[in-house]
């Protein structure tokens, strides 16, 4: 059996932690590191009490640690260090010091999973000062860094929610919005348990066998990041059970890599389990073929929304005109007019 590797990331031991890890460490599917980057004999002075609190344990003992030096050639080698250490997970306690936050931006790079363990809770104090003003502009950018949520304290985790934190967004979009019956239905048992803490009604199955239990039921489907799993064959199944299972005027969406983007191969193949690579031509010629009309595809761009937002959207605009003249002059169309990574198609069930 697989042992799965966790390399956690915190800035010194506490006497918290300390029997979390050994526990960790005795699992038998985990090989555990913990990486500590601001190491000393002694805990750091807490200003609430006004001393250096003295734990009354041994803090290091019984797990596997590591110290880091916290210079800037130090800081470098850490980053590199940890994310090229073969780690199925690397868990960030916060996003500072600064070089925290750098471990969650090469990690994303690399590709590695990379979660937060977070017990901020600065959105209920200070709220008017300059600083967390700042947060406030920064935090949705930075959360994006994250795969995954491990959050110490309610005030925390409803701090993250508030914030968009990218778990199961889906599900809370609707629920704001007064949809009352909302279901999810996913493979992963790992990502059923994180959906149900924002919906309890998120059921672990196949997708297809859940379909077929019901009928002209459902004003909406949504399939995000869904159907480039399927064989061409399975594509056709899923969208006549989607066909059956909505009510009439129901709508389906349906977000895929887009095979007319100049960057969509990254996308497409980049995940060794996807299948099939559509654009909005071929997936509408099949919707259509399933009974949806009214078929539409839109991009899924950068969208102007604050101060940072705005320059990517002006941006954005401008590399569409260039792929849109590279179109003109080598076919004398423009294209398809969809140009992202990834796009959208939503159809009607008449």
């Amino acid at each position: 059996m697989k042992r799965y590797s966790l390399g956690i990331v915190q800035t010194h031991a506490t006497q918290f932690d300390g029997p979390l890890f050994k526990r960790l460490s005795r699992h038998p599917d985990i090989e555990l590191t913990v990486y500590y980057t601001k190491p000393s004999g002694k805990a750091p002075f807490d200003k609430e009490i006004g001393q250096s609190p003295d734990w009354d344990t041994h803090v290091t003992a019984g797990y596997r640690y590591e110290t880091r030096d916290t210079g800037f050639s130090g800081a470098v080698r850490f980053i590199l260090e940890v994310v090229n250490g073969n780690h199925d997970l690397i868990i960030i306690s916060g996003y500072l010091p600064f070089y925290h936050l750098l471990v969650a931006v090469y990690a994303r790079l690399k590709g590695v999973a990379v979660g937060l363990r977070s017990d901020t809770t600065f959105l209920y104090t200070s709220q008017y000062s300059a600083k967390s003003i700042l947060k406030r502009l920064i935090m949705p950018f930075i959360l994006r860094l994250y795969s995954s949520g491990h959050q110490t304290g309610t005030l925390a985790k409803q701090c993250l929610l508030q914030y968009g934190f990218p778990e199961n967004r889906l599900l809370r979009f609707f629920s704001k919005r007064g949809y009352t019956k909302v279901t999810g239905v996913d493979v992963s048992p790992e990502q059923v348990k994180l959906a149900r803490q924002i919906h309890p009604n998120v059921i672990h199955g196949d997708a297809l066998e859940f379909l077929k239990g019901h009928k002209e039921e459902f004003d909406l489907i949504a399939a995000l990041d869904f159907i480039e799993h399927f064989y061409k064959d399975e594509i056709v199944n899923f969208l006549d059970a989607c066909h059956r299972v909505l009510r009439l005027g129901g709508v389906l969406i349906i977000q895929t890599p887009n095979a007319d983007s100049p960057f969509g191969l990254v996308c497409g193949f980049g995940d060794f389990t996807h299948e099939v690579f559509l654009n909005i031509s071929s997936l509408s010629g099949v919707m259509t073929v399933c009974g949806f009309t009214e078929i539409k595809g839109r991009e899924v761009g950068p969208v102007p929304y604050g101060l940072f937002s705005l320059p990517r959207w002006i941006l954005w605009k401008l590399i569409r005109l260039m792929i849109m003249s590279y179109n003109i002059i080598e076919t004398s169309g423009p294209g398809s007019n969809i140009f992202s990574r990834i796009f959208i198609a939503s159809g009607v069930k008449q």
